[in-house]
């Protein structure tokens, strides 16, 4: 006994220097810290009547993102119906589920939950953590506890660590499927952080496009009654819907999440529009309908806004955002990067917001994604990161001295060819047919800045790159290369690393989009293998989501497909294929266990 008092007394005592070291340092500034002792006997805001539901405050639950050595982003929102201005939100955070352990308590006035934030509610937890560790949390409000959530510290930049597993998620249209996929991984406790490379709201509600077959109970009605996003509140409802999924909640509340968006973020296929300092949407009522042509680009404009205002609000990401800004550029920024100690540096690219228009023109098939290359596409003035955000990429890969170097990059960075015919798609003008660009809204679009990287990149000595690739609904693996016409994958001056796409969660594949029979969607993943020899695996008619870890000797790359028709924690899960990059090689090896 008298040794566990002991061990209690010393635990206080540092619980009360790193109190004093925190309040002295004056982290939080606004937020009243104190040590936890101190607040044991007080009735507000950290009692809890353990009756009440989470969901009668916390109507989405937590989440945490954005990690670095000594803290996290938190995040919530408070339902506003219960929102009292007298009532401050507590934060406990502890080293057990329990919350025995104690280790810190914020205290936050409620002035901080406003409607101008959709009373989302985000603190940077930065300075009060240690580094390569793993903390519980929990809000509290009114003495309703929200469910405890699990966040995890970055290790310190010089750190040795001997792995580090990441889930890679993207593209999970709410109204074409089921999440049960997170289901499996927030329940796998070998993955320590989660990566989503966009498309994590679709602003489509309804129709046709980019939809197989929408599920009637997961239909959504949008304040505006249009079925597509038109405003702030329609962004809003959203994101609440797709945050209202328990599947989705418990992956959130599980790990730390580093997150970017994609197009659909705000609208299919958008860029920037130069011309007019606005975005551009080649398929968005504010550019098709003719009842919006007098208003188009301030209306696109104010769109973007609107959307990068709700990216922010129910994201956990320690991101630049001015609400009032009117640039934007400048408005919100979010390509940043993170260390995870000596053994990975990760970097999170913005590919939308500073991207030129499509080379060869907004229609659908035929310029954004079908076209015959040209000089167009490889025009030096075409860029998709723009030239801050494209020399500050590459100079700090150049600059990592991590083992490997990953890149959260959201479309396909390498070619894509195929060979078509009108009788495939139906689509095509007959100028058209032959070997054929497939998606100018990739990477395929920005040829010359491509290469520009992939040289930069090379000439700096840059090893053991490895780029992790969303948006097309696609498992995919293949080389990324200064020339993709060099057919072979030998050249190592040629090669720069190695590219895994992820799949759709959700979102349809090219089976789905097109329609195809099983037989010719085979044929189809034949030819884009054929007239692309740098892609070594494509498969774009199943569902589901990756794992990759690196460690001292390997990258591996898992591929997993889970039905989502089955809205269950039992739907059917099985390894797509599994693929190993050894270290201080560009190699593809597909390792998948045999049966």
């Amino acid at each position: 006994m008298r040794e566990m008092e002991d061990a209690e007394s010393i635990a206080s005592e540092i619980r009360r220097r790193e109190f004093l070291r925190l309040a002295a340092a004056g982290f939080l500034a606004g937020y009243v810290i104190r040590p936890t002792e101190s607040l044991r006997a007080q009735s507000e805001p950290f009692a809890i009547n353990a009756t009440l539901a989470p969901e009668s405050v916390f109507g989405f639950s937590v989440a945490s993102g954005d990690p670095n050595p000594t803290g996290v982003i938190l995040w919530t929102r408070i339902n506003p119906g219960v929102l009292h201005s007298g009532s401050p939100v507590g934060i406990e955070i502890a080293a057990d589920t329990s919350f025995t352990q104690s280790l810190l308590r914020l205290e936050i006035p409620a002035s901080e939950v406003t409607p101008a934030l959709d009373y989302t509610l985000r603190v940077d937890l930065s300075g009060h953590l240690q580094s390569n560790s793993i903390y519980y949390y929990r809000f509290i409000y009114r003495s309703v506890a929200s469910k405890t959530g699990r966040c995890r510290t970055l290790p310190h930049e010089n750190e040795t660590i001997a792995k580090l597993k990441f889930a890679v998620i993207n593209c999970m249209d709410y109204t074409d499927g089921y999440y049960s996929a997170f289901n499996y991984i927030a329940n796998d406790p070998s993955i320590d952080f989660a990566l989503h490379l966009g498309d994590f709201i679709y602003e489509t509600i309804g129709g046709t496009s980019f939809k197989s077959n929408p599920f009637p109970d997961r239909t959504i009605t949008l304040p505006s009654g249009s079925d597509v996003a038109l405003n702030l509140a329609d962004y809003r409802a959203l994101y609440q819907t797709y945050r209202r999924d328990p599947f989705l909640q418990k992956a959130l509340e599980n790990f730390t999440w580093l997150v970017i968006w994609d197009d659909h973020e705000m609208a299919n296929d958008q860029y920037h529009d130069y011309a007019n300092n606005s975005a551009g949407a080649p398929d968005h009522p504010y550019t098709t309908d003719p009842a919006y042509q007098a208003n188009s680009v301030s209306l696109l404009r104010q769109l973007k806004f609107d959307s990068q205002q709700a990216w922010f609000e129910y994201n956990a990401a320690r991101v630049k955002f001015d609400a009032k800004g009117t640039d934007i550029f400048k408005r919100l920024s979010i390509y940043r990067k993170f260390r995870f100690g000596r053994l990975v540096e990760l970097f999170l690219t913005d590919e939308r917001t500073y991207r030129s228009p499509h080379p060869e023109g907004e229609t659908e098939f035929g310029e954004r994604y079908f076209a015959v290359s040209d000089a167009r596409q490889r025009d030096p003035n075409q860029t998709m990161l723009g030239q801050v955000q494209r020399d500050t990429f590459i100079h700090d890969v150049a600059a990592s001295t991590s083992l490997w170097k990953a890149w959260a990059n959201e479309v396909l960075l390498g070619a894509l060819q195929v060979l078509i015919t009108p009788d495939l798609l139906g689509k095509l003008p007959t100028s058209r047919i032959g070997l054929l660009t497939a998606d100018n809204d990739a990477w395929d679009g920005y040829q010359y800045e491509r290469q520009f990287i992939a040289s930069a990149l090379k000439e700096a000595g840059v090893s053991n790159l490895v780029v992790l690739t969303g948006d097309l609904h696609t498992y995919l693996a293949g080389y990324f290369k200064k020339d993709f016409n060099q057919l072979l994958n030998i050249d190592p001056i040629n090669l720069v690393g190695v590219e895994y796409m992820t799949p759709a969660m959700t979102s349809s594949n090219f089976q789905e989009q097109f329609n195809l029979p099983s037989d010719l969607e085979a044929l189809l993943e034949d030819l884009v293998l054929v007239n692309n020899h740098h892609i070594k695996y494509f498969n774009s008619h199943q569902h589901g989501y990756a794992t990759v870890e690196f460690n001292l000797q390997y990258c591996q790359y898992v591929m997993y497909s889970v039905d989502k028709t089955q809205n269950s924690s039992s739907a059917a899960r099985s390894v797509v294929k599994q693929f190993l990059t050894p270290v201080g090689t560009i190699r593809i090896l597909d390792v998948t266990p045999a049966g």
